[in-house]
């Protein structure tokens, strides 16, 4: 089945310590529903923290990507554990 919801398990992050969540197709190409522009932005601290994506995640296909991009001053404190499909 589709999956409905993407998270992400994160330590570190804030205002000066953000993850970029994009996802790409299996040849690595970006998603453009779900990149550049229209990627996620985490800013907070969480175990099941809900990926939000203004676009639906039914339609995606068979094989994707994510790629994490640790952003801002304080990028360095970040702690990625996990990602999952739900």
């Amino acid at each position: 089945g589709a999956a409905s919801q993407v998270y992400l398990n994160a330590t570190g992050l804030g205002k000066a310590a953000t993850l970029k969540v994009e996802l790409l197709d299996e040849r690595t190409v970006p998603l453009p529903e779900f990149s550049g522009d229209n990627a996620a932005l985490i800013n907070t601290n969480g175990f099941q923290t809900p990926i939000p994506w203004k676009s639906d995640l039914a339609h995606l296909p068979g094989r994707i990507r994510a790629r994490l991009t640790f952003e801002g001053k304080e990028k360095t404190a970040i702690r990625f554990h996990a990602l999952y499909l739900r």
